[in-house]
């Protein structure tokens, strides 16, 4: 998903999408496949890898927005129990850390390295987390402020209730195998990046698994970080650019 309000594309294309493929979410970074038996150039999802070809990323329609990323901040109980709890439930790639997706936890008080999830019960510099959003901290951490990135699933209702759907018109990649491509130059401001990386203005962009952009140096570069995720909570009436979004910025420039 992008902030179009704040989004920009120095060319847009519509593009087959290859055999196989699915571009299952607006947002994602898309890569040149292969040219078909009419001489079109085909996309398909990133993959991550050092050789990929970046076309841009897929412009589609609200009904292929299917996870949303938060940002939030919490100050941990000084006396037990040590827990928090998320404001959103159906959270990705829990029980699998560190992996594409898994959600991440920062000690603002503390600083670097991040908190390690763990199965069970946590130690210093140890968390937990359900997908219902549950989350345990050691008393090492008591009264230290956290921040956590992490994706959720939306549900159908969710999606309609916060999107809303769109004219047939925009169902292009459904009915006839093509999307729209944001492509060349450009700044985007995109929920379709990994949320288990560390994220710093200023620094490179790869293209991704999953077609997701990632901090993780070994896909194709593509730019770099402009704007970082907030937690919307933070969000001023003075400054309606602080704080109120979980997208990432992005500044690209592509080759082809």
């Amino acid at each position: 998903m992008f902030d179009l309000t704040r989004s920009y594309f120095n060319d847009i294309k519509e593009r087959e999408i290859a055999p196989g493929a699915s571009i299952t979410e607006e947002g994602q970074c898309l890569i040149y496949t292969n040219l078909d038996t009419t001489g079109q150039m085909s996309v398909s999802p990133s993959g991550g890898n050092s050789n990929e070809i970046v076309a841009g990323f897929a412009i589609t329609d609200a009904l292929k927005i299917l996870t949303e990323v938060a940002v939030e901040s919490f100050t941990i109980p000084v006396v037990s129990p040590y827990t928090a709890q998320t404001k959103n439930a159906n959270i990705t790639a829990v029980g699998v850390s560190p992996t594409v997706n898994a959600p991440y936890m920062y000690d603002n008080t503390t600083g670097p390295p991040a908190l390690t999830y763990v199965a069970g019960v946590p130690g210093a510099g140890q968390y937990n987390i359900t997908t219902a959003g549950a989350i345990t901290f050691n008393a090492a951490q008591a009264g230290h402020s956290v921040t956590i990135t992490y994706r959720y699933n939306l549900t159908a209702q969710q999606t309609l209730d916060k999107f809303h759907a769109r004219s047939v018109n925009n169902f292009a990649q459904d009915y006839f195998s093509t999307v729209s491509v944001g492509a060349l130059e450009g700044e985007i401001f995109t929920s379709m990046f990994d949320t288990n990386q560390a994220y710093s203005l200023l620094t490179p962009i790869y293209s991704g698994a999953s077609g997701l952009l990632t901090a993780a140096a070994g896909g194709t570069l593509i730019g770099f970080v402009s704007a970082l995720p907030t937690d919307s909570s933070l969000a001023t009436a003075v400054n309606s650019q602080v704080g109120v979004s979980n997208f990432l910025g992005v500044k690209f420039r592509l080759p082809y």
